[in-house]
């Protein structure tokens, strides 16, 4: 059995396909909101750009029908690096949406906005690798990456 496959093809429902092609579509529109989100500098308490990127993802939850809910955050404890209380603690927003009777089920989706990059140094930016099949640049590859996902499988939804 060298060199085959040992999984079979997948088949994916119309639902399925439809998904995948509406996500297809939308290729370039979901490399310029990581290019937009990884650009933001939000490391180093950075809070204009925290609030910047907070309030675009309220403002496209909300379009999907969530209502918000801005709840001040916990002071770091004296014990942890830069937790001497010098830097208000990022406000966390909670968006909810109603759920629907025929629904069984909750999603949660959580996430951090910041990165532990300084907002000045060198490594500021996303880039693609030539072949098109990598991205780097701040939280490209865990929460601001993961949350332009996740926002695009709501939408899509």
């Amino acid at each position: 059995m060298a060199g085959k496959s040992l999984q079979s093809p997948v088949t994916l429902s119309q639902t399925e396909t439809r998904l995948r092609d509406t996500i297809e579509a939308r290729r370039g529109a979901l490399l310029d909101d990581l290019r937009l989100h990884v650009e933001l500098p939000t490391g180093g308490f950075n809070s204009a750009a925290l609030d910047e990127t907070r309030s675009r993802f309220i403002e496209r939850l909300e379009a999907l029908g969530a209502t918000t809910e801005l709840v001040p955050g916990d002071a770091k404890p004296d014990w942890l690096p830069g937790g001497s209380g010098d830097n208000a603690p990022p406000v966390t927003a909670i968006c909810r949406r109603p759920q629907a009777e025929s629904t069984p089920k909750s999603v949660l989706i959580a996430g951090h906005l910041d990165t532990v990059h300084d907002p000045e140094g060198d490594f500021r930016e996303l880039h693609i690798a030539p072949d098109g099949t990598t991205a780097t640049g701040p939280g490209c590859v865990d929460m601001k990456g993961g949350l332009v996902i996740a926002m695009a499988a709501l939408e899509a939804l």
